[in-house]
């Protein structure tokens, strides 16, 4: 039976100690780091947690009282579904259960680097019954006492986003998310996203290795993680986490993006990079561009942060246009995202000439999903 995590819980980063997370009476959060982290190691949410010594508390109920770095350890959707499920299996009711013990029940497929003790080894065995795996996730949805809780825990409980999925190792020896249709999407849906990621390569912007697998047609998008370099975690906060802004206490905007480059990256290149991905994103209608859908990745060899690859690329169609918006706009044009271009002093006549290229491709390859 498994017990409620009650007051506190250890934070590790490839075994090493960060820090402390404190249950408070409020419902807040508190965290410290360790000592020998402050010797060592580097803020994990530089907005937030700056490297010093004091006990920090998060000044809202964002995150269910966490601070967003370690609310972005948790899964949403889809992976929140089986530890839901999970929970009330094991007799702990999923009401009941606080984020300290969802954070406890994380396993080594949980996003980014940072760990939270009480979790089980993970196996690493190479991934391939992909159809089991999606007939597995459809019994969650229609019979979820006859899901296989443990194993859909094992590969999928650490998932963000709605799609259900499963965290898998390939035969390259690379770990990859692997996206199932959810319940009202058409068989098809991975194809589109395959053909989103196809076109935001041919636009220069940075995406991971992604590919299509699968027993059979019509297979099932994959990309291949960010947040794992030869079989090391590397440590993420998404946009959200760093301004502490969960899905639902207001919106940001792109240019919250570039200011978060800015003083975090401290590299021109990811400004344009992250351009890019803002006039793809206008431009091929992904209007699923949530703060969650935008992180940044710590590099410890330059000890700085580096905007991660871009993910989640594709086309929803929701009533706004965008989450984020463009120079304060829901539904932004060409003008808008060269404004925000000129706020941060990039190159007017290099802006207009990439902002032309990516609208010329996407339309030329994605049009097809939204007309």
């Amino acid at each position: 039976m498994l017990k409620n995590i009650s007051d506190k819980l250890q934070v590790f980063y490839h075994d090493k100690p960060v820090g402390t997370l404190v249950a408070l009476e409020s419902g807040l959060i508190g965290f410290s780091y360790d000592p020998s982290w402050l010797a060592h190691g580097f803020s994990i949410s530089p907005f937030s947690l700056p490297l010093t010594s004091e006990f920090f508390v998060p000044q809202k109920k964002n995150f269910g009282g966490l601070f967003g770095v370690f609310a972005d350890s948790l899964p949403d959707s889809w992976g929140s579904y089986i530890t839901s499920a999970y929970l009330d299996k094991e007799g702990l009711g999923s009401e009941k259960a606080t984020v300290l013990t969802r954070l406890a029940l994380l396993n080594a497929r949980g996003l980014g680097a940072l760990t939270y003790r009480l979790s089980p080894k993970e196996d690493e065995h190479v991934f391939s019954a992909y159809e089991q795996a999606r007939r597995d996730c459809e019994l969650l949805y229609q019979k979820p006492q006859e899901a296989p809780l443990d194993e859909l825990m094992r590969l999928g409980g650490s998932s963000g986003g709605a799609h259900p999925k499963i965290h898998i190792k390939r035969e390259d020896g690379n770990d990859w998310i692997v996206k199932f249709p959810g319940p009202e999407e058409k068989a098809t849906c991975g194809l589109g996203e395959y053909a989103y990621n196809l076109a935001a390569k041919r636009a220069g912007v940075n995406v991971n290795d992604f590919d299509l697998v699968g027993e059979k047609k019509p297979r099932y998008f994959a990309s291949r993680r960010f947040d794992r370099k030869d079989g090391e975690r590397i440590h993420m906060i998404s946009l959200g986490g760093l301004y502490e802004k969960g899905l639902e206490d207001g919106v940001l905007d792109y240019g919250h993006l570039f200011l978060a480059v800015l003083k975090l990256c401290r590299d021109q290149e990811q400004l344009w990079e992250a351009f890019r991905l803002l006039c793809f994103n206008v431009y091929a209608h992904n209007d699923d561009d949530h703060a969650k859908n935008f992180a940044f990745l710590y590099d410890e060899n330059r000890q700085a942060y580096r905007l991660a690859p871009a993910y989640d690329l594709t086309y929803v169609g929701f009533e706004k246009n965008h989450r984020l918006t463009v120079h304060h706009n829901f539904y932004p044009e060409e003008s808008d995202i060269l404004a925000l271009a000129k706020q941060f002093d990039l190159d007017e006549t290099k802006a207009k000439a990439i902002s032309k290229d990516i609208k010329a491709v996407v339309t030329h390859d994605l049009s097809q999903y939204w007309k």
